[in-house]
Parts: structure tokens; C-alpha cells; sequence
């Protein structure tokens, strides 16, 4: 099955996604819909029944080794980069280490499973609001996430981090909740 490990966006802060979304009307973009925001911390690819149970048994690890804390959800970006247009995301700083923790743990996996693979090699922590059909408005989007760079959804408190399955459809991606694993440092 086809799995990632993400953080849900807080329902709370979905309407100021979908405010900040309405300026990409028009562009040849999907619009990622409210129910399916998150930041995705590890792409995993397809994985076997064997490897799910090792990833489940590492990240109960991971979340043990962290607290409760909050996050600043702010600024507009791009991947791959300004010039060619793929993703537009809003970002947060704050969950670099439990990303990297999530990333060192699960790339113990990658070299004994090449089925495991990362999107990206620097982790950037992020939401993605929408993916670009064609370049057509790539001018306009880059104008878009550069007005935007600062603007601000709000805060959340990351408490759980989540295995997630994702079935594509013709209608868009479908994600089912696996496992959530509480943050519960114990020292």
C-alpha cells in the first residue's frame, strides 16, 4: 500500500487556507481540498506488510521522544523551484527536528527497501495548498507566493504524528489514518 507520515492541519486553521487559496483561482491549479491539509513529513512510496510493521514500531519510538508543541504556520513557497512550478505550500520552521527525526529513522529503511524513497533530500516542512497543472501562470503564481511570503494561517500544537494510506482515484488522493502516535516524551 501506498503510505506517507504526516501532521494534520488543525480544523481550526482550514478557512485561512481556503482564504489564502482563492487568490490561485484561475491559475490551471488543484486546490488541495480542507479535509486533506497536512504536512507531510516522509513520503514512504509503496510498502510491504513486513516494513509497515518496522515503520509502525520506529515512529512509536520517535513519538516518544518528543512533547506536545506548538507551530507557527506561515509563508507561501514553491517546489521545485520559482521558475518551474509544481507545488505551492505554506510553510512552518518549528517542525524541522521531528521531521529529521522522522527522516534519519525511516532512511535506515530506504537502504534495505529501495521501495521507501524521499520526494525530496532537504526536508522542507510543509502543506501543500496546490498542485500546478500546467506552467502557464507561472509568472502570476511566483507573484502570488511572493505577495504571500509572510502571510500568516496561524498556530496549532503538533500532539500526534500520523501513518497515513493514500488510494489514488480519478476524483483526487483518498487518506486513511493508520496509526496516530501520540507525542509523549518520557524522560
Amino acid at each position: 500500500m501506498r503510505c506517507f507520515v504526516a501532521i494534520d492541519l488543525d480544523p481550526e486553521l482550514r478557512s485561512g487556507v481556503e482564504d489564502l487559496q482563492k487568490g490561485l483561482k484561475g491559475f490551471d491549479v488543484k486546490l488541495v481540498e480542507p479535509y486533506n491539509l497536512h504536512f507531510t513529513l516522509k513520503f514512504l512510496g509503496e510498502v510491504d506488510n513486513e516494513t509497515l510493521e518496522r515503520i509502525t514500531s520506529k515512529l512509536a519510538e520517535i513519538a516518544s521522544k518528543f512533547e506536545p508543541f506548538e507551530i507557527d504556520i506561515k509563508g507561501v513557497g514553491c517546489f521545485p523551484s520559482e521558475n518551474f512550478i509544481r507545488v505551492v505550500w505554506v510553510g512552518s520552521d518549528k517542525l524541522s527536528d521531528l521531521q529529521l527525526a522522522v527522516n534519519d529513522s525511516l532512511n535506515i529503511l530506504d537502504k534495505e527497501k529501495p521501495n521507501l524513497h524521499d520526494v525530496e533530500r532537504q526536508p522542507i516542512s510543509h502543506l501543500t495548498i496546490a498542485r500546478v497543472r500546467s506552467q502557464r501562470y507561472v509568472k502570476e503564481i511566483k507573484a502570488f507566493a511572493n505577495k504571500n511570503k509572510s502571510y500568516k494561517i496561524g498556530q496549532m500544537i503538533v500532539n500526534a504524528i500520523k501513518l497515513k494510506k493514500s488510494t489514488v482515484t480519478p476524483k483526487g488522493p483518498v487518506y486513511e489514518d493508520l496509526v496516530t502516535f501520540n507525542l509523549s516524551k518520557r524522560e
